[in-house]
């Protein structure tokens, strides 16, 4: 039994992931069993290996809850029928639509389930009194060797199609012939809720909150709405399937340009302008002056500013401005201020040597006064030395 329910514990995850169920191994010539899962209901499909004498197939489902201490199952008959015998049948009926698709390959919907909750389903052929001789029926249901499919329906699912500041919309997938209500949590407004239609095929429903009037919870000026939504599979009652969504619309309040112009005088905006014109003349001009003699009068004369432009220099030009006037050229007035500055400084630093000169001699003559008297001091001592000795000796 728990390896059993391992198995059946891998199905039912593999199950989650493809939708579907293929069961290789069969019991009475049944194989191939396919489980796709709805909402409620289950589409199976299957293939028989002997299809003479078939007069129809035993389904056996069963409901795994692991909060319940027995196993819940259900086992039905049932008959081949055409296709034109089926119309009309309740949709609570438990097993409906059983017809044959193609060569030894059959098809049936179990309905009436339950949502979000995992089924073993078993399927074997009846042939009645005519069965072939590879079916034992001594065996009971338990103790067949087909192993069980292992399917998982689906459950309700929300998302939001629509957000706005005064309403928003919500998206609700139930299935179809949904027999519940979709409202929102703590509004009994009747605009704050439908309602399903159980012989309706409509899978999608669409609540539209307007958050005044079902109570939205506004948050950060305005900025955030949460909604609390609430489905439910049975109107009056809260089951297990019932399920809470939060609604969360969020989106940027208006925003504001503000234009802003200032209106200046004319006297004012014109001392500005000419201030600027000022600070650019002194940037981009230049002034020469220059001593003018001519006409016997001598003085200073101060040049209009002119923009800066560079012009090709020629030896003609400088003659001939040598001789017409007393203006020289910008470019040689630079010229001879380096020159005359390069000439004072050499004038300046030319004494320099003749100074260092002169102490360096004075130096040297008194280093050699001094050498002289030592020597003299010291020729004097050895005079005295020898003296002292020849009187020693006599």
């Amino acid at each position: 039994m728990v390896l059993l329910y391992i198995f059946g514990c891998i199905l039912i995850l593999y199950s989650s992931v493809n939708g579907s169920i293929v069961m290789k191994n069969g019991f009475g010539g049944v194989t191939d069993l396919v489980a796709e899962p709805d909402y409620r209901a289950v589409r199976l499909s299957w293939t028989c290996e002997q299809s003479i004498g078939l007069l129809g197939f035993n389904i056996r489902y069963c409901e795994i809850a692991h909060w319940a201490m027995k196993t819940r199952c259900r086992e039905q008959n049932i008959l081949l029928k055409p296709e034109r015998e089926q119309i009309g049948v309740d949709i609570d009926e438990p097993v409906i639509r059983l017809h044959m698709t193609g060569l030894n390959r059959f098809e049936a919907a179990v309905t009436n389930l339950r949502m979000l909750t995992n089924y073993s389903i078993n399927v074997w052929p009846n042939y009645g009194e005519n069965s072939p001789s590879f079916i034992n029926h001594d065996k009971s249901i338990d103790q067949l060797d087909q192993l069980p499919t292992f399917v998982e329906t689906k459950s309700f699912a929300a998302k939001t199609s629509r957000c706005l500041a005064n309403t928003s919309d919500i998206e609700v997938q139930t299935g179809p012939y949904f027999r519940g209500k979709i409202s929102v949590e703590g509004s009994t407004g009747s605009s704050c809720a439908i309602y399903g239609n159980r012989s309706s095929e409509q899978s999608v429903y669409v609540l539209t909150i307007n958050h005044d009037l079902c109570g939205s919870k506004i948050l950060n000026n305005g900025s955030r709405i949460e909604t609390m939504v609430i489905v439910h599979e049975n109107r009056e009652i809260l089951t297990h399937n019932s399920r809470r969504y939060m609604v969360v619309c969020t989106f940027t309040p208006e925003v504001y340009s503000l234009t802003a112009s200032v209106s200046v005088p004319n006297h004012l905006l014109k001392k500005v302008l000419d201030r600027m014109r000022e600070k650019q003349f002194q940037l981009s001009s230049a002034v020469i002056t220059t001593n003018s003699t001519r006409n016997g009068s001598t003085g200073s004369s101060l040049m209009k500013p002119f923009k800066n432009k560079v012009f090709p220099y020629r030896r003609d030009d400088e003659f001939r401005s040598k001789q017409s006037s007393h203006l020289r050229d910008s470019r040689m007035l630079a010229q001879d201020s380096h020159a005359k500055w390069v000439k004072h400084v050499n004038e300046s630093t030319s004494s320099f040597p003749n100074d260092y000169n002169r102490f360096w001699l004075h130096d040297k003559l008194t280093i050699g006064s001094m050498c002289l008297i030592v020597i003299m001091g010291i020729c004097l001592l050895l005079v005295f030395i020898k003296k002292r000795s020849r009187q020693n000796r006599l």
